[in-house]
């Protein structure tokens, strides 16, 4: 017996499937503010600088 979930299921692999992803070279200036802006929800808000911090080094 086929449920709404097996159609569901194949149309969503289909999208992942056809889904290229084409990452930057560099990171642009928007991405630190908005990675710090995650980290703070994770971690207290010196830890979260010191990785952007980190990050902006590499």
């Amino acid at each position: 017996m086929t449920n709404m979930f097996d159609s569901t299921n194949d149309i969503l692999i289909n999208m992942v499937n056809k889904v290229e992803i084409n990452w930057l070279n560099e990171p642009e200036a928007h991405n630190y503010p908005a990675a710090l802006s995650y980290l703070r929800l994770i971690y207290d808000e010196q830890t979260a600088a010191n990785y952007v911090g980190n990050l902006k080094k590499k």
